[in-house]
């Protein structure tokens, strides 16, 4: 404030253009402040950083970051549609860094949005999907881990609000919407970062509330037991029998 004083005082007064010039740098100085202040705010609250997913340069970044989250982990949560991204081999995204941390038996709770729920057909409806599942989903891979790790426990939920990977520390955190754009939802959205900065009892970050609502959908989650249960009729229709057959040996 002292500064900005100083520059209108008589002392430094020089006509009006001048004036002009120093206004623009007294505000430009003032956002900055602004902006420093609102970085640090939101860095308290464990917001580590953001990505353009309609970016490419950001979207690689984030992509690092995520096999970072994977590397400094060793015990990880995901909560997903289809959670292709990280356990697809094909998808050549995640899954070859996660693979070694589940090799060396690091837990992995993977919870899966019902693929026959509400929620789940509305968005295959406006997506255009036709098939009986979304063709990004493949229960097979998701099966043969759960029969393959020990350390690997899958879930399904009927709710539908983000998609998170976590680990004990940090968090990627991909808001879902019903947003159509042209023949599907848009994809390409924003991702954020979150880092539990501040682990301390009674702390508040966002780290923490998200967490807090995947361990709420967990346990009030189904089973991959109880799910080829409820639903060996759709699994058969489509097409997935030897998931049925396997699951009765």
């Amino acid at each position: 404030m002292k500064l900005i004083l100083y520059l209108f005082s008589p002392q430094r007064r020089k006509g009006r253009k001048d004036n002009a010039k120093v206004f623009l740098c007294a505000t430009f100085a003032f956002s900055a402040s602004l902006r420093f202040k609102k970085c640090k705010e939101s860095n308290s609250y464990s917001v580590k950083s953001f990505f353009n997913m309609r970016n490419n340069k950001e979207m690689h970044e984030r992509n690092i970051v995520n096999i970072e989250i994977i590397n400094r982990g060793n015990r990880f949560s995901l909560l997903g549609e289809t959670g292709s991204s990280y356990i697809d081999p094909s998808v050549r995204r995640h899954w070859d860094d996660l693979k070694v941390k589940l090799d060396e038996g690091a837990p992995l709770r993977l919870l899966i949005v019902n693929p026959f729920c509400k929620s789940k057909r509305l968005r295959n409806e406006l997506n255009g999907v036709t098939t009986k599942l979304d063709p990004k989903l493949k229960l097979e891979i998701i099966y043969n881990l759960y029969r393959k790790y020990p350390n690997v426990d899958v879930k399904f939920t009927d709710e539908i609000y983000c998609s998170i990977f976590f680990s004990e520390r940090e968090m990627m955190y991909d808001p879902y919407h019903l947003g159509k754009v042209a023949d599907r939802l848009e994809n390409y959205f924003l991702a954020f970062h979150f880092e539990d900065r501040n682990a301390s009892p009674g702390s508040f970050s966002y780290y923490k509330i998200l967490k807090n609502h995947f361990e709420i959908l967990w346990t009030k989650a189904i089973d991959l037991e109880t799910f080829i249960d409820m639903y060996r009729s759709h699994l058969q229709e489509a097409g997935l029998e030897s998931i049925v057959t396997l699951s009765q040996t």
